[in-house]
Formats: C-alpha cells, structure tokens, sequence
C-alpha cells in the first residue's frame, strides 16, 4: 500500500493552517473519516489517539509533518494531507506539509511501511516544493503519484 493509493482529492486540504501539528492532525483527519462513514465516537477516539502519539513524540521532520497511529478496532488504513507554503503551523515556516493517518493495529507492517514512504518524500525537497506550489488537490495528487511511480521504478531497477 503506497500513500497515492489512500488518497482522493476530497483528503487533501490546500493552505492548511492550524496552531500545532495536532490541530492540523485532526482537521484532516476529521474530514477524511467522516468520508469513510464511521461515527462521531469512533472519530473522536481516533482524533485523540493521534494526539496523544504526537505528543509522545512529535513527528515534525521539519518540511513534513507524520501525525499518526494505530487502533485496534479500525478496519482500513485513512490518510489526510493538508499543504501551506507558507508553513501549516501558524507563526512557522515549517512543516509545510501534514500527511495524517490510522491504521489497523493488526496491519503493523503496512503502518511502517508507509511511515517509511513519507519519511523518504520529507527528504525530496522538489516534491516539497511541488506540493506547496500546487493550486489544486490533482495537483497534490499527481505531486505524489509521480513520486510513488518513480520510487517504483527506482526500486525495481
């Protein structure tokens, strides 16, 4: 599972702002988990595992924000993205980018490797550039599907 194949244009959320990554978490979280149907109490307790995760241990890789977490009764894995070239973070220049998601506790593997996914896009400083440059939410999705694709290759080469 590669992060181009959890989003549609209705996760992604373009001059994202908020006052910590926790906040921005839970925009784009909410939004994105209301879209897969599950109820108000399930996405609260969501909202809140991703929080308190965060506040663990912050995933601020500086261009690129990771807030996320696992959840024992979740069926699939939702992902958000929110993007500001001016920073996502009110007062800071960075993280630019917020990519959130949940996962399935029992899909430990697929969890990391899209941590590992994101953490290797949050070192693609042209990706970064494109994402906070799109205009629109094809425009962050074509940003990371041409990433995937050309990880793909590059993998298989």
């Amino acid at each position: 599972m590669h992060l181009a194949d959890l989003l549609t244009t209705s996760d992604v959320m373009l001059r994202l702002r908020a006052r910590d990554v926790s906040g921005a978490a839970e925009q784009l979280l909410r939004r994105s988990l209301q879209r897969h149907g599950l109820a108000a109490s399930d996405i609260d307790r969501l909202v809140l595992a991703v929080d308190e995760r965060e506040c663990e241990l912050s995933t601020n890789l500086g261009a690129i924000a990771i807030p996320h977490a696992c959840d024992d009764q979740l069926g699939f894995i939702a992902a958000s993205i929110g993007v500001n070239a001016e920073g996502v973070i009110s007062g800071s220049p960075e993280p630019r980018v917020v990519i959130a998601f949940v996962s399935p506790a029992l899909e430990r593997k697929k969890h990391l490797a899209l941590l590992a996914e994101i953490a290797q896009l949050a070192r693609d400083r042209g990706a970064i550039d494109a994402l906070t440059a799109a205009t629109s939410a094809e425009d962050v999705l074509a940003t990371i599907r041409s990433y995937c694709s050309e990880r793909r290759s590059a993998s298989s080469s």
